[in-house]
């Protein structure tokens, strides 16, 4: 009787509580946001090769990429003072973000036809990071939920 009712206990601290659960799926739909975001503005850029004439497209890129350029400078410089590792990474996402748009100018320029196959090439990229991210701190958030259940800690302390 006793060992049936330390498995059920031990069944039930291994369910994950509502906070838990909920601070994943925080995490899952900042991740689905961002990767929104992005292919969004990857299929603004796709539709601009046809729509904008190219010099106008290539002063429309320039700015674009020194616009992400000083917002990945100042996440970073955010992350930096708070110490913060969540800014950190979206630094770093809007950095390549920026040098993509910085490579875009140069592919324009001497790559036209294959513009529009590049460009969806780097939103599809850009997405599977996104995906792998959340599945990573899916991971992350469940084993660290298991790993702190573990009476190991009190017993070595006690």
């Amino acid at each position: 009787m006793e060992e049936k009712e330390i498995i059920k206990e031990m069944e039930e601290k291994r369910k994950i509580p509502f906070e838990v659960k909920n601070e994943i799926m925080n995490k899952i739909w900042e991740c689905i946001l961002s990767a929104i975001i992005v292919y969004a503005y990857f299929i603004f850029l796709n539709l601009g090769i046809r729509n904008i004439h190219q010099n106008i497209l290539l002063t429309d890129l320039k700015v674009f990429s020194v616009s992400l350029a000083i917002v990945a400078v100042m996440l970073l410089e955010f992350a930096y003072r708070k110490k913060e590792t969540k800014n950190l990474y979206r630094g770093i996402e809007v950095l390549v973000l920026a040098i993509i748009t910085m490579l875009l100018q140069y592919i324009i320029l001497y790559l036209t036809p294959k513009y529009r196959i590049i460009v969806p090439i780097f939103a599809v990229i850009y997405n599977i990071y996104f995906v792998l991210k959340a599945l990573f701190l899916l991971y992350k958030t469940k084993s660290s939920y298991i790993k702190n259940l573990s009476d190991i800690k009190d017993i070595i302390a006690k």
